[in-house]
């Protein structure tokens, strides 16, 4: 099975990532235009908590590439990669004089586009 290899274009998406939208944004702004491989190793080093969750969407977005169109990490490159707000966990803290502070937990939904490397 040939696939055109100019128009190709390999979507992975995660819902409810437990980072905020905010947080995720600023390593996923550092994504765009690296290798997808060289990309997972940089984020192993990295121990910021959002992380883990984009490790995780760059290995199903390479998967998805090599069963779908046969291509590997070297024919790729991330095109677009951001972060949207997902749901939100409202909580409240009790503080003195009978009082109640409120708090929430966001999480996002993940988004990587990779497209095919132009040689």
């Amino acid at each position: 099975m040939k696939t055109d290899k100019t128009l190709t274009t390999i979507i992975a998406k995660a819902s409810h990532a437990p980072a905020t939208p905010r947080k995720a944004n600023l390593i996923l702004e550092s994504l765009i235009g690296q290798n997808p491989q060289d990309a997972i190793n940089e984020l192993q080093l990295l121990s910021k908590r959002a992380a883990q969750p984009i490790i995780k969407l760059l290995k199903q977005a390479l998967g998805n590439a090599a069963d779908q169109h046969k291509l590997t990490s070297e024919d790729l490159v991330i095109e677009k990669a951001f972060a949207t707000k997902g749901r939100v966990l409202k909580f409240v803290r009790f503080a003195g004089r009978g009082k109640v502070k409120p708090y929430q937990k966001i999480a996002s939904h993940l988004t990587i586009i990779l497209k095919v490397n132009k040689k």
